[in-house]
């Protein structure tokens, strides 16, 4: 082999190595939902990370909300393409409420009208 052709070989072969992308690192995975009070206009963000066990609204909403925590809907801000299910629970009635990539909102006031309930008490739990 030719040193010319050798050391292009070479030089191919260490740019190449050094463009390869580094390995993806490990990024949690954030879920982030919005709670409104359609009534009021006020809402506020929090983000959610799947896996963490079941939080109140009151918890996550109370220092922007105030007590008690009125809103009317919840809404999913960056479901993203990722397979979060989060299950909203109201402990005053039977059943779970779903959100997810796929259903990014949901009443919880239960009435095609603007009207706030209390939510404090519910909670909402993700998960992968």
């Amino acid at each position: 082999m030719k040193p010319s052709t050798l050391l292009a070989t070479l030089t191919t072969l260490a740019t190449t190595t050094l463009a390869a992308p580094s390995l993806p690192r490990d990024t949690p995975v954030i879920f982030k939902v919005q709670l409104s009070n359609d009534l009021s206009g006020k809402n506020a963000n929090v983000d959610i990370v799947p896996n963490t066990g079941a939080k109140t609204f009151a918890q996550l909403f109370g220092p922007a909300f105030g007590s008690p925590v009125l809103a009317t809907s919840l809404q999913a801000v960056t479901p993203g393409a990722t397979n979060v299910r989060c299950v909203v629970r109201n402990p005053a009635v039977y059943g779970d409420l779903y959100l997810n990539a796929w259903n990014t909102f949901v009443d919880l006031d239960g009435t095609p009208q603007a009207k706030p309930v209390d939510v404090s008490a519910f909670s909402i739990e993700c998960s992968l």
